[in-house]
């Protein structure tokens, strides 16, 4: 909620939270991304109705995980209002989507629960229809299972992509060349990252559409 919050008021989420938690022991507030996990997606529901079945319904535990739930349709609906802003055919459009497993640190294969599934749907609801995949864990077959084409390495799936979308936050995301790989992308083009691994006006001083959860 942070995050949305910040995004009406023009405000940078990642930057708020780190300065409410700078020299204050007491507070860690969590940067936002994508919840999710095997565990995560289902345990709080368990607890929801274990509870119910005693007589008491948990309601910030609820609406936090339907917050959760939500969010890659709100994600979702932004790329589409920017893809749309850049003069995008919807069919014709490739989007390029990196970080399939449920979360990228520590890095894992495992992608039971993520959230990037519900995202690459909840665009395609919207008309999308080409997209093309990268993990540096998750195996090409898997992705192709997932609906995506994959990329033959980051620099492929940059080439030519009207979008690129970062939905996990692995740790060799960070040690990319992006003003490199963004100068390959069919512009005017869009850079949504989920995580905030790049800083925004790095992006934009390319001259790129950027956006980000909790940061426009």
């Amino acid at each position: 909620e942070i995050a949305m919050i910040s995004e009406k008021f023009g405000l940078d989420a990642t930057k708020t939270i780190r300065n409410a938690n700078l020299g204050y022991a007491r507070s860690n507030v969590p940067t936002p991304g994508f919840v999710g996990g095997a565990c995560l997606e289902k345990d709080p529901h368990i607890l929801i109705e274990s509870s119910k079945q005693a007589g008491f319904e948990p309601q910030i535990i609820k609406h936090g995980r339907m917050l959760n739930e939500h969010l890659p349709m709100h994600v979702a609906e932004r790329i589409d209002e920017k893809l749309s802003k850049a003069g995008k055919d919807k069919a014709k459009a490739k989007i390029f989507v990196m970080g399939f497993a449920f979360k990228g640190n520590p890095e894992t294969s495992d992608t039971r629960g993520s959230l990037t599934m519900p995202l690459i749907d909840a665009l395609k609801a919207k008309g999308y229809k080409n997209f093309y995949g990268q993990d540096f864990v998750v195996a090409n077959d898997e992705l192709k299972k997932l609906g995506t084409v994959p990329a033959e390495g980051v620099e492929e799936g940059f080439r030519a992509a009207d979008c690129v979308v970062i939905a996990n936050n692995h740790a060799k995301y960070k040690s990319l060349d992006v003003e490199h790989l963004i100068a390959t992308m069919n512009k005017p083009a869009v850079f949504f990252d989920c995580w905030h691994i790049f800083e925004p006006r790095e992006i934009k001083r390319s001259g790129i559409i950027y956006g980000g959860i909790g940061v426009d």
